[in-house]
């Protein structure tokens, strides 16, 4: 078992769920973060193929604008004739035709996901973020998908619309966190790599990416498959952190045995320089993998899987929403 939590009576107990499970209840209620992630279409795509918008259109379309007088150019098919008998004048039925942008999450559940030390584990946490930008899809009426790295292998929900894109890629999430909790480390598990390279073909060109990581495999091989995933899609960035990870060296002033769940050894904290070489590893990892991201994406967040997840999309708030519209 590779989580660590607090059993103190004043530890803060989780918004949604227990911390650790995931079911499809929490996900439902993961409806209500949406009003924080207003994934809005990149202006730069409107007139071209992707992104929910309206376009207008001379003829046929989806929804009705409104009724004008004919002009040049306007499809005959479209002429109503009710309006041009009472008028005496041509007139042409408008249509908008709305256009789905397909979004895509990337959620990583892969070994190093599967730690938390105060109020969920990092892939608790993710999945319900995973939930809130499926929500914030469907309420914008875009085409939502799944890629997820799991224990099993990489698993795919294509993205589909509304509710029926919405109902699969929550279904998913929970299978797979419950695939993660009973088997949260095999030798042979998909990378980040594979993951970001599989949806690079896959994925419809214009497509808004989230990918919802630790970035703990964040190596040349997935810096190459991410940067080639960014040249024909929007993609955005959550990293997921636990203080512990950061800080055990402060909160631990004793030996510590450690296991991957293969090999077994010793960490001993309790050496100051064993204490300045581990603080220096993880500022120096951390500032890697931001520095690395920043030069795929701006639109880059840190998540904590020690604080309410509400909370962090409020304080993100007006950088997220023009996270997904520029």
């Amino acid at each position: 078992m590779n989580w660590w939590r607090k059993s103190e009576p004043e530890q803060q107990q989780p918004a949604i769920g227990d911390g650790i499970h995931v079911t499809m209840d929490d996900l439902l209620g993961c409806q209500s973060l949406s009003r924080l992630l207003a994934l809005r279409p990149d202006p730069r795509n409107v007139g071209r193929r992707h992104g929910q918008y309206l376009s207008r259109m001379k003829g046929r379309g989806m929804e009705f604008s409104e009724v004008r007088a004919y002009q040049q150019g306007d499809d005959i098919r479209a002429i109503d004739w009710r309006i041009t008998a009472r008028t005496g004048k041509t007139h042409t039925r408008l249509y908008d035709e709305e256009r789905e942008r397909p979004i895509f999450v990337l959620l990583d559940l892969s070994a190093s996901m599967h730690f938390g030390s105060t109020l969920y584990l990092k892939s608790t946490q993710a999945c319900y973020l995973a939930a809130a930008l499926a929500w914030s899809a469907f309420n914008g009426g875009d085409r939502i998908g799944l890629v997820a790295m799991t224990p099993a292998g990489l698993t795919e929900v294509p993205a589909r619309p509304r509710r029926q894109g919405l109902t699969a890629v929550l279904e998913r999430i929970c299978e797979c966190q419950q695939q993660h909790l009973a088997q949260p480390q095999l030798s042979e598990q998909p990378t980040l790599a594979q993951a970001a390279e599989h949806l690079r073909r896959h994925a419809h060109t214009g497509a808004l990416i989230a990918v919802i990581s630790d970035f703990q495999q964040l190596n040349d091989d997935s810096r190459q498959a991410l940067s080639l995933l960014k040249r024909h899609n929007q993609v955005m960035t959550f990293q997921i952190v636990d203080p512990l990870e950061q800080n055990l060296a402060d909160v631990c002033q004793h030996d510590l045995c450690i296991t991957d769940g293969h090999q077994t050894g010793n960490l001993t904290l309790s050496s100051s320089l064993t204490q300045r070489a581990y603080r220096q590893y993880i500022q120096q990892g951390l500032a890697h993998r931001q520095s690395v991201l920043a030069q795929l994406t701006r639109h880059q967040y840190l998540i904590s899987a020690a604080s309410s997840l509400e909370q962090q999309l409020q304080h993100h708030g007006q950088d997220l929403d023009e996270g997904a519209s520029t």
